[in-house]
């Protein structure tokens, strides 16, 4: 008798979801909130299914999502071109995507990520000549 193997997650439905997750923690969108914008309504666990990428996104699903998050459809799939990508949607440098990944993805290193940020903000208004931020 065969075993049955479960099928792994396609690495573009990976892409797809992962993006998914940041806009919507840039956004300060929930899962709840954003699963009740498509229509029919779907649940937050489905939303989990996608941003993980268990479950493939619909082209009609993708494009509820890509609205309710204000970006283009294209913005949620990886770029073949460099400089293409969805971070030029957000207004954003590679450096800015990944910081906001990673404080999204890795909730505990928030505060270094904070201090580290005020800390580099003192170092260049100091270099203006501009009044310091740190705190007496």
């Amino acid at each position: 008798m065969a075993t049955a193997t479960k099928a792994k997650p396609n690495p573009i439905d990976i892409e797809i979801g992962a993006r998914v997750r940041t806009l919507r923690g840039v956004r300060k969108i929930t899962q709840t909130q954003l699963a009740e914008t498509c229509i029919p309504p779907i649940t937050f666990q489905q939303i989990q299914k996608y941003e993980k990428g268990t479950n493939r996104i619909s082209g009609s699903r993708l494009t509820q999502i890509a609205a309710a998050l204000n970006v283009e459809v294209a913005d949620l799939f990886p770029s073949t071109e460099p400089g293409e990508t969805m971070v030029s949607a957000l207004g954003l440098d590679r450096m800015d995507f990944e910081i906001a990944r990673l404080a999204h993805d890795c909730p505990t290193i928030r505060p270094s990520l904070k201090a580290l940020l005020e800390q580099f903000t003192i170092v260049q208004s100091s270099k203006k000549g501009r009044p310091s931020l740190a705190r007496a």
